[in-house]
């Protein structure tokens, strides 16, 4: 029985070590294959990559440099050079897609309402320095100019920021937004160069059914399939339809929150282990390679920007693009393409929990160094032909300027034609702003601000397609009128035209002019043909049209300003009034500009190209070159600017509220500042001559004291200094010297009338005395040391310690010596003398009544 059971249990063993060494092997296999698959995934799931590849991706358009989601901050991002603009949108009550990240409008504009109710035309501005967050203490940027604070549309930013790609959040499950915003993409021809998406599985769907052209973003449910999938390595199998990975850096997230409580030590570490398994760099690897791109958001500190290059991302969403452009080693990895973390560290993340033999490991570790090999100067060539594939979808300057032709346009442009027949305005019955006139002067106002926008893409038009025959221009020319003027003088004949063009000198500084005509002899650029000459040419004739059609608008609105601002017209005049209206949006927005702004309004930038910079005037604008202002001398014309400036923003204050419409405010305003001028400009008063003090002989208060009264005994007069001031009544004196005359000894000679000159008694009142202190040192130096060879006491600085005895010849003696061997030996007389001994107490013998010492 026992030899039964024995070989009962010796199969039994064999049995389950069997079973157990085939699901060693399978689970080996299933791992090592997985492993093979993330490094290669299969073609079947790979994706078309994006058209486009984003590194700095400026969220809301940089809210931590400028206001959040307006198209002052997109376009200002643009001129910085970002890869991507991020956004989010809405839609109002008459079905407008807007800009913005919040519904509610609290947040962003202090306004307790929602953009869902409200029409376009009804939203507020956005205030300065919004928080970055709900909850965060962090400002935003800002901004002086009210309608660089507006909330734009969709549909304008897509335009003007051009051919730069857009991330569009779309924040609310709305079909009617989503309906809206891909007809807006389509009709912009932007579905290449966009990216949309939503946290909501819900919302991508619809996103993807509604335009199928355009890259979607992952929601969360797809991160977290990713993340399954992936650690249980059936990710290559899975398919994907995103092309964008978008992940957060919880730990970051949770501590910017500002949360503080008991739990917070255990989120942290909850948050620390959700990153590790999240921001995986073989994760990363494996979705670069089948075509999707990885952004983080949001980081904004230079830790995490290098946190982020450590793991390998694609791109960094960040409130502060000029810091992650300026932020140590972003040249450097976005340049090369080199991650920075090693292959043992990216194998120590994804083979953790995955056993891999360190054949396989060292096989993995030179196909990842193949596939990371990044060639610069191919990418560079691929961004070139993507930039030119970009600009060739706008082949005339109809396709990205609207303004001219619009409706809009030409109904406030005919309106304005109609009024211009009346010389004067008619009477005015009724509140002001229900006036016909009146509302016509704030359209033709927020259409110049229009003008101005349209001016500057039309401007950055004809920049592009002329930048093929003359680059050099953009950086010598500036400003967009005279840029487009000089362009259509220019045309293709640069060399020709640069030189012997008195049209040319009437648009640009003779400096500048001068320049332009050497640049253009060695420029090298290329003739455009007859063709892209005819488009550039287009674009200039918009913009000229553009620009005489604002200056119509301040023609009209100059003629209506006795109504609708007269206090400001008493100040500056109708015409500069009229200016400032225009360039701030009207009188309503000129009031809520400080008087520090209001000072630079119209001010336009210069290209020095290296001549002197005396001439050129900075932050001088409409005010500094008024009339009133020139009249004075050039070293008062500032100041006098500031003054003005400062009276325009009380004078535009008042007229925002139509209070004072007969202008008398602005009058007393005038007059303060000529007064305060005339008072500037007057020669100094004379200088009065001061005179002297009379010369009354009083007596001086003195003071009294036991202290005083011996120091005036010490100090008075003794007595034979009181007799040789005495003299002799007709006798005569004699001189003590022939050189000094009339100096004699007085009665001190015979001491009296009669008397001899006797030895003066010493008073000790008045006896010299010396200190304790001055008593010791010349003590001290009348001391004797050394022997008799050597010097005896302390002699004066120029007496030298050397001396010559017949023993040595020469000896240098230190006369302090001999007084530190007297200390040392006093020091050391107790202990350790020389005639010293050991002395040792013994304990007393008990009935001995007397100590016993033993030496």
């Amino acid at each position: 029985l026992s030899i039964v059971q024995l070989k009962f249990s010796t199969n039994h063993l064999n049995t389950m070590d069997a079973f157990w060494l085939v699901v060693a092997t399978t689970v080996i296999i299933y791992i090592l294959f997985c492993a093979y698959a993330i490094q290669n995934p299969p073609k079947y799931v790979m994706m078309k990559a994006p058209a486009f590849k984003a590194k700095i991706i400026a969220h809301r358009g940089g809210a931590g440099e400028h206001v959040e989601n307006t198209l002052s901050a997109m376009l200002l991002a643009a001129e910085k050079k970002v890869d991507m603009l991020e956004l989010d949108v809405h839609i109002t009550k008459d079905e407008q897609v807007v800009v913005c990240h919040d519904d509610h409008l609290l947040r962003v504009s202090g306004v307790d309402n929602y953009i869902s109710k409200l029409n376009y035309n009804e939203l507020p501005f956005l205030k300065n320095n919004i928080p970055l967050d709900e909850h965060s203490e962090v400002l935003g940027g800002s901004t002086q100019n009210l309608m660089d604070r507006r909330i734009p549309l969709l549909e304008e930013i897509l335009k003007q920021t051009y051919p730069i790609p857009v991330n569009i959040d779309i924040k609310i499950n709305n079909d009617k937004l989503i309906e809206k915003t891909a007809e807006i993409v389509s009709i912009s021809k932007r579905e290449n160069s966009v990216a949309w998406g939503n946290f909501d599985e819900k919302i991508v769907r619809k996103l993807h059914k509604a335009n199928r052209n355009v890259n979607l973003i992952c929601s969360t449910r797809t991160v977290l399939k990713i993340i399954f999938f992936f650690y249980i390595g059936l990710l290559p199998f899975i398919p994907l339809k995103e092309n964008f990975l978008e992940l957060p850096m919880l730990t970051t997230l949770y501590k910017r929150s500002g949360y503080c409580n008991k739990f917070r030590p255990v989120v942290l570490k909850i948050l620390a282990v959700a990153d590790w398994l999240l921001l995986n760099p073989v994760l990363f690897k494996h979705l670069k390679k089948r075509g999707m791109q990885i952004f983080l958001w949001v980081l904004n500190t230079p830790e995490e920007f290098e946190h982020a290059f450590r793991v390998g991302t694609d791109g960094i969403i960040t409130d502060y693009p000029t810091l992650l452009q300026n932020a140590p080693g972003f040249f450097i990895y976005f340049s090369s393409r080199h991650w920075q973390t090693s292959n043992k560290i990216i194998f120590f993340y994804c083979f953790s929990n995955l056993v891999m033999s360190l054949a396989e490991e060292l096989l993995a570790d030179l196909e990842e160094g193949d596939d990371d090999d990044y060639n610069v100067a191919e990418e560079a060539a691929e961004g070139e032909e993507k930039e030119t594939r970009t600009r060739s979808i706008y082949n005339r300057v109809t396709a990205v300027a609207h303004l001219l032709h619009s409706d809009h346009f030409q109904g406030i442009m005919q309106r304005i034609a109609d009024r211009m027949e009346n010389s004067h305005l008619t009477n005015i019955s009724g509140p002001v702003e229900s006036h016909p006139e009146y509302l016509l002067i704030v359209d033709a106002n927020g259409l110049a601000a229009e003008i101005d926008n349209e001016i500057a893409v039309v401007h950055k038009f004809v920049r592009d397609k002329y930048a093929k025959r003359f680059p050099e221009l953009e950086s010598l020319v500036q400003m967009p009128m005279e840029y487009v003027a000089c362009v259509k003088e220019l045309g293709n004949d640069i060399l020709d035209k640069a030189k012997h063009n008195e049209q040319l000198q009437n648009i640009l500084l003779p400096s500048t002019v001068i320049v332009i005509s050497v640049t253009a002899s060695t420029t090298q650029g290329e003739c455009l043909t007859d063709e892209e000459l005819a488009i550039v040419m287009e674009g200039c004739e918009m913009a000229i049209q553009l620009n005489d059609a604002k200056l119509k608008i301040y023609q009209f609105v100059e003629s209506r300003m006795h109504c609708i601002a007269p206090n400001l017209s008493v100040i500056l005049g109708p015409e500069i009034a009229a200016k400032l209206m225009g360039t701030a949006g009207g009188i309503t927005q000129l009031s809520k500009i400080p008087a520090c702004n209001v000072l630079i309004l119209g001010s336009q930038k210069r290209t020095l190209s290296g001549f002197s910079s005396t001439t050129i005037l900075p932050h001088t604008g409409y005010i500094y070159y008024t009339p009133l202002v020139q009249s004075l001398p050039v070293d008062l014309r500032r100041k006098a600017a500031r003054l003005v400036a400062a009276k325009c923003t009380l004078a535009a204050r008042i007229d925002s509220v139509h209070s004072h419409s007969d202008g008398s405010v602005g009058l007393k305003l005038a007059e303060e500042v000529r007064s305060k001028f005339e008072k500037w400009q007057e020669p100094p008063p004379k200088k009065l001559i001061k005179p002297l003090s009379k010369p009354l002989d009083q007596a001086s208060k003195k003071r009294g004291g036991r202290r005083i009264r011996k120091m005036k005994e010490r100090l008075g007069l003794t007595e034979l200094r009181r007799k040789a001031n005495r003299m002799n009544f007709g006798q005569i004196e004699e001189d003590i010297l022939q050189e000094h005359m009339g100096f004699s000894l007085g009665q001190a000679k015979t001491g009296g009338p009669g008397g001899r000159l006797r030895t003066p008694q010493v008073d000790q009142k008045s006896r010299a005395r010396m200190s304790k202190t001055l008593q010791r040192n010349m003590q001290k130096q009348q001391s004797t040391f050394g022997s008799v060879t050597s010097v005896r006491r302390q002699l004066a600085g120029t007496i030298s310690t050397v001396t010559f005895t017949p023993v040595q010849g020469l000896e240098i003696v230190n006369p302090q010596a001999a007084e530190k061997d007297k200390s040392a030996e006093a020091a050391s007389a107790k202990y350790f003398r020389e005639d010293a001994e050991f002395i040792k107490v013994e304990t007393p013998i008990p009935g001995h009544h007397h100590n016993h010492q033993s030496k």
